[in-house]
């Protein structure tokens, strides 16, 4: 399903698979938000759209470190629970 949005100014028109248009809103508002906090500086469009996406991607490699961390923390957890319970 297609869907009209608005980023930085400019309008899109989105088709995604298995996608709703509420998401598609709230990815592309999460994006036009990222880029308006950077179009304050005197900087130029382009460079203001690539600070945005270099924001936007740490914050992905962020969450994945942060979850990969979580994860090895349950698998440890478990190991010492399995280890714990086959002393019984």
């Amino acid at each position: 399903m297609a869907s009209k949005l608005k980023i930085f100014g400019k309008e899109y028109t989105i088709e995604g698979e298995d996608v709703s248009p509420d998401y598609m809103r709230k990815v592309a508002g999460y994006v036009d938000s990222k880029i308006g906090e950077l179009s304050q500086s005197s900087q130029s469009s382009f460079d203001i759209v690539v600070l945005a996406a270099l924001n936007i991607a740490d914050e992905l490699f962020q969450e994945r470190e942060s979850h990969n961390e979580e994860k090895l923390i349950i698998e440890r957890t478990i190991a010492l629970l399995e280890d714990g319970l086959s002393q019984i």
